[in-house]
């Protein structure tokens, strides 16, 4: 009785209107007193014969046809045996009896990383659904916390950003593309979908050797970056719909790469950030290239070198382009040898160096024949026409 009238409360709880409000109280009454026809221990034996949690979800449109669309599928839950004979329905080869089966049993319901839950039975099997069924007066769950779930909960209570939580759910507006609500079936296929792929990346994410070098921050950025990628690509193969650009070069990484790809493209970026490097730089595109191909340690090295410069005052463009080609000529060069090179050799200080200012710095160290090349090749710019050249001690300038 009294779960009658806290149904009755709560189908008006919503409803913005008088005509609203005397709807649905008609409908709760009509669902309630046409469920009396189906006694309750018959939901109770049939939630016992079928291990698999049912849902009710419905993509009818209008209250009216949404709310009896549910309540017959409510209706069916308790029939004991008719859901384990729509699945043998729906193992015929037969296009007529597998659309019966269809009709008959209901979708299963998914958790949130995308596996069917089922009902309580503590591992006894139909005896536990027996007991929890009949004699259990609480309503019990199978689902359980993992790594995952703890790690997402440990990470919230540092940052406090409900990206966080967002990570770990599955939201009502994804039932939609473009307007339309998914049919029973695809919805099922992108809860399992989207559900699993987020699991698979927050744990390849959490095993990388870079994750507890990055900041909370840029740890929650790269699990939304996840969660936007899981859902476009699941509801891309689920509907068809089309993903953003951002989301389509992650998923060519995904089909050519699997798991990896994606979860190295996003560590690179923020290890880049969690560096102060932007992921659009001369250094941030080189670690993320080098992270892409799963070369996290290359990509680690890449941010390292580029923090040194920047202390050096080196962070721009120019530098670290002259860096990469100092480094490919002379291997054993360390950036803190490249920088003060370098700084000793731009004396102007505008992050650019002229040919006269190399000639300088020959003549200031007294370089050797073999030494001025290596330097002019190694800071200096293949296409300027005229070359140093030692004579007498003095090094000047001469045409190619």
């Amino acid at each position: 009785m009294l779960n009658g009238v806290a149904d009755t409360l709560s189908s008006i709880r919503y409803a913005d209107t008088d005509t609203d409000v005397f709807g649905s109280l008609a409908r709760n009454v009509a669902g309630n007193f046409a469920s009396q026809l189906i006694p309750t221990l018959g939901g109770k034996v049939e939630k016992t014969i079928d291990d698999t949690k049912r849902t009710t979800y419905t993509d009818k449109k209008g209250k009216a046809a949404k709310y009896w669309d549910q309540e017959s599928k409510y209706y069916q839950t308790k029939i004991p045996g008719l859901q384990e004979a729509g699945e043998a329905l729906k193992q015929s080869q037969i296009p007529s009896l597998q659309a019966t089966g269809n009709r008959l049993a209901l979708e299963p319901s998914v958790g949130t990383w995308g596996e069917e839950l089922k009902q309580q039975d503590y591992g006894l099997g139909t005896g536990g659904r027996i007991l929890n069924n009949f004699l259990n007066p609480l309503t019990t769950t199978t689902d359980t916390s993992d790594r995952v779930d703890n790690e997402l909960r440990a990470l919230y209570e540092e940052t406090g950003d409900n990206k966080v939580l967002n990570y770990g759910l599955t939201a009502s507006s994804n039932q939609t593309v473009d307007g339309e609500k998914l049919s029973p079936e695809d919805w099922t296929a992108f809860q399992k979908g989207y559900g699993s792929l987020k699991h698979e990346l927050a744990e390849k994410l959490m095993d990388t050797k870079e994750y507890d070098s990055l900041s909370g921050a840029d740890k929650v950025e790269i699990y939304s970056k996840m969660e936007s990628f899981a859902k476009a690509y699941t509801q891309n193969k689920v509907t068809g719909k089309e993903m953003s650009k951002a989301n389509q070069a992650l998923a060519e990484n995904y089909d050519k790469g699997g798991i990896d790809e994606v979860v190295n493209t996003l560590t690179g970026k923020g290890i880049a950030k969690s560096a102060g490097v932007k992921s659009n730089s001369v250094a941030g595109k080189s670690a993320t290239a080098a992270a892409e191909k799963g070369n996290l340690e290359e990509a680690a090295k890449i941010i390292e070198e580029s923090k040194t410069l920047s202390d050096y005052g080196l962070s721009g463009a120019g530098p670290r382009a002259t860096y990469q080609k100092a480094q490919q000529l002379i291997p054993s060069l360390t950036t803190e040898s490249f920088a003060n090179t370098y700084k000793a050799i731009d004396t102007d200080g505008n992050l650019g160096i002229k040919q006269d200012e190399i000639i300088d710095y020959l003549n200031k160290t007294h370089a050797s024949q073999a030494e001025g090349q290596k330097i002019w090749s190694a800071y200096g710019n293949s296409n300027w026409k005229k070359i140093p050249s030692l004579a007498d001690g003095t090094w000047s300038k001469k045409q190619k």
